[in-house]
């Protein structure tokens, strides 16, 4: 049956944005493709025409500030200063008033925004600003009301909302504070906006390369299975509506309207605009339809499951790659959400809770089965809480009841028997069950320093490991009692008592620095005085009259020579002035006694050394004693070099200056001695001596001694005598027998005493000391490897203090003295002791004066013990000493309290005083007939007409807080005295915008948070199977339920930020998230448990077992994230072009993987044809074969005869390909 065209109607209103999208949508449904484009051409040129007649254009004075800003902002300053009064009087605590500022000026700022809409509406609608933002030509509400209303509140860089709100706007202008305030977020939404392109990048194309072979492959999977559709609905406010819902989807099932009947609509029909109002106004809310998670078609989507394409309003074509437009619906608005949200910082933001307001005047009555407990609501005021679910009645003033239904978790805000108005609030309900709490922390800082009282809290004390907390077990208030508080040093002496009256300039305390030794004082005269000062206490020092400094030829300060009795020159190894520590090395004697000219044995005759010693990886012996060495030399070369390169032999004798292998020269005639291994020469030594020929029987006499030691005059062989000491070896070859002579060196260390001859001047002088050591480097027997000679000994002056001076400071001095006119440098040492005088943290308090005496002058002696300075510290205003604390956990300090903390009211005959000794007093509160006082406190003293009141503040501490203070603990201006410790709604999710669609699409397992997909599948199959539902069934059942609620965390982020996409795209990736099961046990099929294998195949598979009565496969459901969904594909090719790519070829060629080239990537990397649009053969495809029938769908421009078709003024004809194809289809359903 034919339709007529729709007649044109006429819009008279005034066509904005919206409009324009209704408008263009409305010819694009009933005339197609062409003449919408047409239209939408003309449009353009309207557009153009009068925007070249007249342009809209912007002055200053189009920024119209409504004028009842002010009044609000007023208003607004009232109602905070109100809270903070409040808040003054310790009726609310921090977080309470925090919160109470942060909703008021939210408040203000919305108020404020509807204003400017209205004034711009009722005044100025021809405004180009108001234009342009309400037309959605260009920008939106929240920058006009920045423009012409105001800022509002900004966040710090933690993402904390300071409560100083930016109450001026761009057309008044900032502040500096303003500014500093706005630049934090003007920072950070350009960082985000550069990092959210490039997430949003990443996400489409891991989107793009799950989804990419999913195509439109056939026409009906045939499949009875679908999803309920409903309005989405999330805190109470509808996001998607049943019939944005409905548009463009399949039904599963007859539509029948519950009042008449009627069939309202058959089974796979599609559901256009007319039949979804039509369902709407059935009243039906849940529809099921045909779905993409739902279809049965192999590894595609069919038409009927998917529905419309959107893009043009009709059933999507046969060929259409559904996956790449589902990725890019989702991917391309990625980057219009926001990265990440602040915290409010408080309990609930505003958003939170929706309030039940009174409809008329009228009386609340509680009914009798109402749960309630006491509670606070997050403003601080009183409320109560509803356990259960309940009615509220409500009687107006002609005594009709009405009732009004509250669930549980509602904060009811009137009491029983109260009366309310119209438009007043009675409850809060929260908005969601969804909202998740996390505890918080805000620490109470101190107003003025003064002294802490509990008036009712209830403490309890809590032992942990380190240290004891505590808790507060009811709320109560904690007072802070103003005074002077001052930190006394801990070595200071108190020189004031508890509750003396003191004047000004009081001594209150006194330092006294004392030394711990005897001594000389030196202060050095180059000292800033404002600075902390040092005193050094001289313990010792010794002048050594006869060791003189001579300076070098070069005049170098680092190389002084030091010359002892004109005899021995040591070399000085320290510098003037240079700070030292006992066993320091101070010189090394300048002498060629002991060097040698080449390598050799060393052997102690006679001497008395220590234990082996280390310094700096060295080892050393001190020589403890005279005795003698004996050095047996010889020459070595150590060589790497090839054995052919040697140009002597073993055992060969030779002259000094002999090449013996090439480059290497003797520098001593000897016998030559090579060590060889593997065909390298190691090394060769050169034995400098005589050389014997002996018979081999002489040295059987020996008894197997091949070498040793030889005395004057004894006889080793026949012939051999020798006078001097001297070293054997035997030295035997293929032909002889000999004997070498070796000479030996002897060097004899006789004892030395240092002349440490001091002057008159030096005292102490059994305290520092020189010492003469004396230090051999290698032990008895060594052989030591050289060719141009080694020191055998050192001799060094050591420095040796005594034990007792270890701790103190110890330097040299170049001191010149004069001896008959003659001025000599000589060697000083001295001991001291530093006593610091260190600058007073004090210093910077103005009602404090520290001042430090210095009790010595330079160069006086003194005895330990004595006082050197005393630093004293008085009080330069008057008062009480209050209070002295003196605990050991905390500081010493000292309250002093004087008139500046008093409040003096003065008794007038007439007046009743209203107040009591110790009494707490409240900001407002009356004290007497008439008077009212403006500061919180304490009731001191009620006496002689007059009334004594002690400044304070209350701080209303809540349960579960921790104190940081005890009771009668003094505290400075700015210090911790508690942490409040509340719950706070986290605002959704921590995690909101793209990371967290990244992580619904990623499947991450999150351990903290109550949304966890794959906990929630797990938990859905095993209570499915409990049932005894069969595991097909169970696996089916807990994928819906689980794809369901993955489509509806999408959407509700998308929704949140006002974007809005179909719930098909979401239903094609998610499908491929879900279309895997993991095996469990293989049963009868190749499958090893563990392996990962799509579901409709595993069915199959196990379909055909049972026919054949063989073990099927047990399998569970799993849930992919979009990543490893793509590395899992069945095409290797797909998942290589995507990431890993080693990995996956590697191990597709490990097990022989086919690839069928069916989706779009691995056809374009091998260059073929896409299995898509025009790729996607309608009339090859197996499917579509043997189809007589050919169905159309129906459209109204499809209908038009020709001769109607040349009636209408058509100005661009444009091919429809809509109805250019029409495909076989089988309407044998």
């Amino acid at each position: 049956m034919k339709r007529k065209i729709k007649e044109l109607q006429f819009s008279n209103q005034v066509i904005d944005k919206s409009q324009l999208k209704q408008l263009i949508i409305w010819s694009f449904r009933n005339y197609g493709i062409a003449r919408a484009a047409n239209m939408v051409d003309k449009l353009k040129d309207l557009g153009f025409y009068y925007a070249t007649k007249a342009g809209i254009s912007l002055s200053l004075e189009d920024l119209r500030i409504p004028p009842s800003k002010k009044k609000l902002l007023n208003a607004t300053i009232d109602s905070i200063s109100e809270t903070d009064q409040r808040f003054k009087r310790g009726e609310i605590t921090a977080v309470e008033r925090f919160q109470k500022v942060i909703d008021t000026w939210n408040n203000a700022s919305e108020t404020l925004k509807q204003d400017v809409i209205k004034y711009f509406k009722n005044t100025d609608p021809l405004n180009s600003i108001y234009m342009m933002a309400f037309s959605g030509a260009r920008g939106n509400i929240s920058q006009v009301r920045q423009l012409v209303g105001m800022r509002g509140l900004m966040a710090d860089p933690q993402g904390q909302i300071i409560d100083l709100p930016i109450s001026s706007n761009f057309r008044e202008g900032l502040t500096i504070t303003d500014y500093f305030i706005s630049s934090y977020g003007a920072r950070k939404g350009l960082v985000d906006t550069a990092l959210r392109t490039a997430d949003s990048g990443y996400l489409t194309r891991r989107l793009v390369d799950v989804a990419q072979d999913v195509i439109i492959r056939e026409h009906n999977c045939k499949t009875s299975k679908g999803i309920l559709v409903e309005e989405m609905i999330d805190n109470q406010k509808v996001l998607v509506t049943l019939k944005q819902a409905l548009l463009g989807r399949v039904l599963a099932e007859d539509v029948i309207d519950p009042v008449s009947h009627a069939v309202l609509a058959y089974a796979d029909q599609c559901i256009d605009p007319s039949l979804a109002d039509s369902i709407v106004q059935s009243g039906l809310v849940r529809i099921l339809v045909r779905s993409p998670i739902t279809c049965d078609a192999t590894r595609s989507v069919c038409q009927l499951c998917y529905g419309w394409n959107l893009a043009h309003g009709k059933i999507v074509d046969l060929g259409e790659a559904v996956g790449i437009i589902a990725a890019q619906s989702i991917g391309e608005p990625g980057t219009q959400l926001t990265m990440r949200t602040f915290h409010t910082g408080g309990v609930f933001t505003g958003e939170l809770a929706q309030t039940i307001t009174s409809a008329f005047d009228a009386r609340i009555e509680y009914s009798d089965d109402m749960e309630i407990t006491y509670t606070r609501t997050r403003h601080g005021d009183n409320a109560c809480l509803i356990n259960s679910d309940c009615k509220l009645k409500q009687i107006d003033l002609n005594g009709v009841e009405t009732f009004i239904p509250l669930t549980k978790g509602t904060i009811l805000l009137v009491q029983n028997h109260a009366s309310v108005k119209k438009d007043d609030i009675i409850a809060e309900c929260p908005l969601s069950t969804r909202n998740v709490t996390e505890r918080a922390q805000k620490p109470v800082m101190t107003d003025f320093s003064g002294s802490i009282h509990f008036a009712d809290l209830m403490i309890e004390e809590i032992q942990s490991k380190q240290n004891i907390f505590r808790s507060v077990h009811s709320e109560g208030i904690m007072w802070v009692l103003s005074g002077k508080v001052y930190n006394i040093p801990d070595n200071a002496q108190l020189m004031v008592v508890e509750k003396e009256e003191i004047s000004k300039n009081s001594l209150l305390a006194h330092t006294q620095l004392i030394s711990k030794y005897n001594g000389y004082v030196y202060i050095s005269p180059n000292q800033d005085k404002n600075l902390s000062q040092e005193i050094q206490v001289i313990t010792a020092s010794k002048t050594f009259s006869a060791m003189n400094i001579l300076m070098n030829h070069n005049n170098d300060p680092n190389n002084h020579i030091l010359e002892i009795n004109n005899k021995d020159k040591f070399l000085l190894k320290i510098s003037d002035k240079q700070k030292l520590f006992n066993g320091q090395i101070i010189a090394e004697l300048i002498s060629n006694v002991y060097k040698t000219k080449t390598g050799g044995i060393i052997k102690y005759l006679d001497l008395d050394v220590s234990k082996k010693k280390i310094n700096l990886s060295k080892t050393y012996y001190d020589i403890l004693g005279p005795g003698y060495i004996l050095w047996i030399s010889e020459e070595t070369h150590e060589i790497n070099k090839d054995i052919s390169l040697l140009l002597i032999k073993h055992g060969d004798f030779v002259e000094a200056g002999t090449e013996i292998i090439k480059n290497v020269f003797a520098k001593n005639s000897g016998i030559l001695e090579v060590f060889q291994k593997d065909g390298i020469v190691r090394e060769i030594i050169i034995k400098p001596g005589k050389v014997y020929q002996i018979n081999s029987h002489e040295m059987k006499k020996h008894e197997g001694k091949y070498r040793g030691f030889l005395r004057p005059g004894e006889k080793i062989a026949d012939g051999i005598v020798t006078d001097k000491l001297v070293y054997w070896e035997y030295i035997q070859t293929s032909l002889d027998s000999f004997i070498l002579i070796r000479p030996v060196i002897v060097y004899s260390i006789p004892s030395k005493i240092l002349d440490c001859r001091y002057t008159e001047d030096s005292f102490a002088i059994d305290v520092i000391d020189l010492q003469l050591v004396r230090r051999i480097n290698y032990r008895d027997g060594e052989r030591v490897k050289s060719v141009t000679g080694i020191n055998l000994l050192n001799t060094y002056l050591v420095l040796n203090l005594q034990e007792h001076a270890f701790s103190q400071n110890c330097t040299v001095h170049f001191e010149t003295i004069s001896n008959d006119s003659v001025y000599t440098k000589v060697l000083k040492l001295i001991t001291y002791d530093i006593l610091a005088i260190r600058d007073s943290s004090m210093r910077n308090d103005h009602n404090i004066s520290v001042n430090t005496r210095i009790l010595v002058k330079n160069n006086q002696y003194i005895t330990e013990k004595s006082v050197i300075a005393q630093t004293e510290i008085r009080s330069l205003t008057e008062g009480k000493i209050e209070c002295i604390q003196n605990k050991e956990l905390s500081n010493r300090r000292v309250l002093i309290v004087n008139n500046t903390d008093l409040r003096i009211f003065k008794v007038v005959a007439g007046q009743v005083v209203k107040v009591k000794v110790h009494d707490w007093v409240y900001v407002g509160d009356e004290i007497m007939t008439n008077t009212n006082t403006l500061d919180s406190g304490q009731i001191i003293s009620i006496k002689n007409n007059q009334v004594i009141m002690r400044i304070g503040r209350p701080y209303l501490i809540s349960n579960g807080s921790t104190l940081h203070v005890y009771h009668n603990s003094l505290v400075q201006r700015g210090e911790n005295i508690a942490t409040l410790v509340f719950e706070r709604a986290k605002t959704g999710d921590i995690v909101q915008g793209l990371p967290r669609i990244e992580e619904i699409l990623e499947a991450r397992r999150k351990s903290d948070n109550s949304f966890n997909p794959h906990i929630i599948l797990e938990s859905k199959f095993r209570h499915y199977l409990d049932k005894g539902l069969s595991l097909y069934d169970a696996t089916r059942l807990s994928l819906l339920d689980t794809q369901l609620m993955l489509v509806k965390e999408v959407q509700l982020v998308y929704q949140s930020q006002g974007v809005d996409i179909g719930d098909k795209h979401i239903e094609v990736i998610v499908r491929q998230m879900t279309s895997k099961v993991k095996i469990e046990n293989g049963g009868d099929t190749e499958y090893l448990p563990g392996e990962m294998i799509e579901l409709q195949k595993i069915e199959s598979i196990n379909k055909s077992l049972a026919l054949l009565n063989q073990n099927e496969a047990l399998y569970h459901p799993i849930l992919l994230g979009i990543t490893k969904a793509s590395l899992n594909t069945e095409s290797f090719i797909s998942a290589a072009s995507f990431q890993e790519t080693t990995k996956v070829l590697t191990e597709a060629a490990i097990s022989g993987k086919l690839d069928w080239l069916r989706g779009l990537k691995e056809n374009v990397i091998i260059g073929r044809l896409i299995p898509a649009g025009t790729g996607f053969n309608a009339y090859n495809n197996p499917v579509l074969k043997n189809i007589d029938s050919v169905v159309s769908p129906v459209n109204d421009i499809d209908n038009i005869t020709n001769n109607d078709k040349a009636k209408i003024k058509f100005d661009d004809i444009i091919l429809d390909d809509r109805s250019a194809r029409n495909y076989p289809m089988n309407l044998n359903i």
